[in-house]
């Protein structure tokens, strides 16, 4: 792939989280969580268009847990539907009437399932970028995970090194995470 050593050095270090701040330029890791949680200073920092933000976050390597959810897909409905559906922060919660046409959509099964997923946690540590004003701005979009918790360290060394490695070979951002998914371990999510 063309790696430098120091690149190599990132990649390969025991400890990513150590100074993990200093790969978006910051000198200070809290300061670097706080900035980085804006989609749009994160996009700039990484170089990459908005497009290309949401394109790595429906990767399985940076978010590997939408893997899971293909039985939202079966169901005819996005994660978006679903957490606007449990009225999550950052998403325009669902009219009465949109409520109660999602619900006929899913059926009482698919409703069975939502709930018991959601109580299990499924939901949790999905990355989604979320407009708290629902005006779907740019500038308001932050990135979180699905449980309203902010994004982590870990999180944003994943989005950083996918984006680091698909710069060398010159694959697209899907290519590259299809490309990383063969060293993922079948359980790749440790939190």
């Amino acid at each position: 792939l063309g790696i430098s050593a120091a690149e190599h050095a990132i990649f390969a270090a025991a400890d990513p989280e150590a100074g993990w701040h200093e790969l978006y330029g910051y000198d200070d890791a809290a300061e670097a969580l706080t900035a980085l949680s804006s989609a749009k200073t994160l996009a700039r920092r990484l170089g990459v268009t908005y497009r290309e933000l949401v394109e790595l976050l429906r990767g399985a390597f940076v978010n590997p847990r939408l893997g899971t959810m293909a039985s939202l897909r079966k169901l005819g409905v996005g994660t978006e539907d679903v957490l606007r559906y449990k009225e999550q922060p950052g998403f325009a919660p669902f009219s009465d009437a949109a409520r109660e046409a999602f619900e006929l959509k899913l059926g009482a099964g698919g409703v069975a399932w939502l709930e018991q997923a959601w109580t299990a946690g499924d939901f949790a540590r999905i990355l989604v970028l979320a407009d708290p004003s629902a005006a779907c701005g740019f500038d308001t979009t932050t990135l979180r995970y699905a449980d309203g918790s902010p994004v982590d360290a870990m999180a944003l060394i994943t989005i950083n090194y996918l984006v680091r490695l698909r710069r060398r070979p010159g694959w697209s951002i899907a290519e590259t995470d299809r490309a990383l998914q063969v060293f993922l371990p079948p359980n790749p999510d440790p939190r």
